[in-house]
């Protein structure tokens, strides 16, 4: 299937997580002839002309052939990549996605970002689970972000927290939510293997 390239927002992958719960770098296990994060780059660069890695180890990561940026703030998780790539980003708009998603969609992409327009974070939740590590972020979230990271009095640097207090436009889809399997356990990782098989 052919998809529209989306010129004005660029994709992104954040691979910033230590996988402590997996055991080992689960954005490298195997996965049919490539690894898990190659299978997520493949699908992003079918419909962006700009694809960036967000991580904090980009030696591990020169095969894919994508420009990696550190976090600014470290050890703050995923919202500090989210925050690495908006600065980094030459487009206004990024659309995230995390290394250990394989069994992403395009179309579920396609959707996402061709309903972005007037929104500052617009996310999926599929079978009332929000997925908010699979959405398009503006740079304008910049600021607040930066306020969240450096709240060292909470503590909390969640996405959640971002959403909550952003321009946010939560999508239904009826799809069973299967494509936004990520891996935690040996257990998703065999699933998924299953599932490509």
């Amino acid at each position: 299937m052919n998809f529209k390239v989306i010129q004005e927002i660029t994709g992104v992958i954040l691979a910033g997580g230590r996988s402590s719960r997996y055991g080992e770098n689960k954005a490298l296990l195997n996965l049919g002839g490539g690894t898990v994060i190659s299978s997520v780059r493949d699908v992003l660069s079918s419909l962006f002309p700009r694809v960036i890695l967000s991580a904090n180890n980009p030696e591990e990561y020169k095969f894919l052939g994508l420009k990696t940026f550190t976090d600014f703030f470290e050890d703050k998780g995923p919202l500090g990549g989210i925050h690495s790539a908006l600065v980094n980003s030459e487009t206004e708009k990024i659309f995230i996605t995390t290394c250990d998603m394989p069994l992403i969609r395009a179309e579920d992409i396609l959707f996402i970002a061709q309903n972005s327009r007037e929104s500052d974070i617009t996310v999926v939740s599929a079978g009332s689970r929000l997925q908010p590590l699979f959405g398009v972020y503006s740079k304008k979230l910049i600021p607040e972000i930066e306020r969240i990271l450096l709240d060292d009095k909470r503590k909390n640097y969640s996405v959640k927290r971002l959403l909550d207090v952003s321009d946010t436009k939560i999508l239904e889809t009826s799809a069973p939510g299967i494509q936004f399997t990520n891996i935690n356990k040996k257990e998703d990782y065999q699933f998924i293997k299953s599932i490509l098989k």
